[in-house]
């Protein structure tokens, strides 16, 4: 396929990242942008199918941004649901003439890029010998059942006359 695109029907990129002719031809062959902009407002991200009903970034006013790793699928999260970690180390922040103490976390949220599998993702966050955030589980939905059942089982195991 031969295209002879003439100079008065070159298009200009708005965002200057192409020379008119590369633009033009991409343009007319209806190809995927190859820069994108992410300017974290909503209705910019490429990926234009709807999010899941959890994900906390489609439903805010900022929208997706667009990730290196992925740029042309919307990367979906949910809120971040923290629970205390009282066996790890947590942090003391002296503010206003007050001490805080804040026990270190396990942080549980899900994910999903695009329209594919979600994930739950596990983690720790705790001070002990400096501020550390480790990701500890990733988790399909079946994954999560399982474990569901296990802790239940153990937890039940813990619940007798003492």
């Amino acid at each position: 396929m031969s295209v002879n695109i003439a100079d008065r029907d070159l298009i200009e990129d708005p965002h200057e990242f192409e020379e008119p002719e590369e633009f033009t031809l991409r343009q007319y062959l209806g190809l995927r942008p190859i820069t994108l902009v992410d300017d974290g407002m909503e209705g910019t991200h490429p990926d234009r199918r709807p999010c899941p009903p959890w994900c906390d970034l489609g439903n805010s006013e900022h929208g997706h941004s667009v990730e290196p790793s992925s740029p042309y699928a919307a990367e979906h999260s949910s809120v971040i649901v923290s629970l205390a970690a009282s066996h790890y180390e947590g942090s003391a922040e002296h503010s206003a003439g007050q001490r805080f103490i804040a026990p270190a976390t396990i942080e549980c949220w899900l994910r999903q890029s695009g329209q594919g599998d979600t994930t739950i993702k596990v983690s720790l966050r705790h001070d002990g010998g400096g501020p550390k955030w480790q990701e500890r589980l990733r988790l399909s939905v079946n994954d999560a059942r399982d474990l569901i059942a296990t802790l239940t089982y153990l937890v039940g195991l813990t619940e007798y006359d003492r």
